[in-house]
């Protein structure tokens, strides 16, 4: 009986919300920002081979000049006394140090650029791995003597972890003699899921889930339709949970058919891809932990980088949808609500923008695990599992609070 009453309370919602313009609007919205972002995605594939060859050879041009200027300066410091050399013996070392990084850097940046050109022969595929590898070798080895150190690195937008990352992937492609794909926005079905991941992507897509969600407990105050609604001959906490649910399957409902409409469009037209290619991610990634990654790496197929990836969007979506129904039910207010939910969501682009690799923004903020891609990574401070168990357990809490408010709220008493 009771489940009977659920289905109806459910049916009635779900009907209520696909009557409404604006929600047709935001999930046509969706659907239009997923076109987009795969004919973007494609864009950068074709511009891809360019860019990256462009980019290596300037990194090659500018390590020259660099060890031109530190040669110079060397060979300045060599035509001094003896005394006047013990007084800058620390930059003399610093000097020898990064004029030994440099001449790598230089030369191997340069024939990285050039292997390139011709990546899709296996035998320079291969080459390109091993060039790769002898960079990042160079790199790591050199931070480990001393001859360049953090500083240097976050000039550069990155750091060691990120470093040893790449270091750890090449080793893993050159031993297992496997075609290197560094085109990360090669164009396929399975792909076209992952690139769906990365970037601002899912934080959008949250979002849109938060926008949707704002009418389910909010419009039958707004429109008085509260007096008739709330005091049907049902129980207050069956109205609540069968909203909760309504909207949780909508939510979920809109990602699968996004993610299968992107994913068979994207087969039909470039090829189903492959499912087990390989993707280094953090060692970290099956433990609850609260420490920093320290160069363990692990690699697992595509397929289970996606699977882990929905499991993700699954604990924002609770904590989103949960979250907007605290403040629904507390505030009575669509514009504060929507005030508040976007302060909060587009805080984690801002700290994604301003915030270092090691940031323990990344682990503790919520909706930095929206950035899905730099979680698993393992050279930013995050960690998968506790990204979960953050997002669902405050998801929890909220519905647990908003639940006892809902059903001793007077309703009566609430202004329109």
């Amino acid at each position: 009986m009771w489940g009977e009453k659920m289905g109806k309370i459910i049916s009635y919602e779900l009907a209520k919300f696909f009557k409404k313009r604006k929600n047709k609007l935001l999930v046509l919205a969706l659907f239009m920002f997923v076109l987009a972002v795969n004919i973007y995605n494609y864009k950068l594939y074709k511009d891809y081979k360019d860019s990256f060859i462009e980019e290596y050879k300037q990194i090659s041009e500018h390590a020259k000049v660099k060890l031109q200027n530190l040669n110079n300066e060397l060979r300045g410091y060599s035509q001094w006394g003896e005394n006047e050399r013990l007084i800058y013996e620390e930059r003399i070392h610093e000097i020898e140090g990064m004029i030994n990084y440099l001449e790598v850097e230089a030369s191997v940046t340069g024939r990285i650029s050039n292997a390139y050109r011709k990546v899709e022969d296996p035998q320079w595929n291969s080459l390109l791995c091993k060039y790769l590898k002898e960079r990042y070798t160079n790199l790591v080895e050199s931070y480990e003597k001393g001859f360049i150190d953090d500083v240097y690195l976050r000039e550069r937008k990155s750091n060691i972890e990120e470093a040893r990352y790449y270091l750890y992937k090449y080793d893993y492609f050159l031993n297992n003699n496997i075609l290197l794909k560094e085109n990360k926005y090669q164009p396929s079905g399975v792909n076209s899921i992952n690139l769906l991941f990365r970037d601002s992507n899912i934080l959008i897509l949250v979002i849109i889930i938060a926008l949707l969600s704002m009418d389910i407990f909010l419009a039958p105050v707004l429109e008085g339709s509260y007096k008739i609604e709330y005091t049907y001959p049902l129980e207050r906490k069956s109205i609540f949970i069968a909203k909760l649910i309504s909207i949780l399957l909508i939510s979920f409902g809109i990602i699968i058919v996004l993610s299968l409409l992107s994913f068979i469009i994207n087969s039909m037209i470039f090829g189903i891809g492959d499912f087990y290619y390989p993707q280094v991610v953090s060692g970290n990634i099956n433990k609850l932990t609260l420490k920093a990654n320290e160069g363990n790496f692990t690699v697992i197929s595509l397929s289970h980088k996606i699977v882990l990836g929905f499991v993700m969007i699954i604990a924002l979506t609770i904590f989103t949808v949960a979250f907007i129904i605290f403040l629904s039910i507390f505030t009575d207010s669509i514009g504060k609500t929507l005030r508040i939910t976007m302060v909060f969501i587009l805080a984690a682009f801002t700290f994604h923008v301003i915030a270092g690799k090691e940031s323990l923004v990344n682990l503790w903020y919520p909706y930095m695990y929206c950035y899905y891609d730099n979680v698993i990574s393992g050279f930013y401070r995050s960690n998968y599992l506790f990204g979960l168990v953050m997002n669902i357990s405050l998801g929890i809490l909220f519905i647990f609070i908003s639940y006892f408010k809902f059903t001793g709220k007077d309703f009566l008493g609430v202004r329109e």
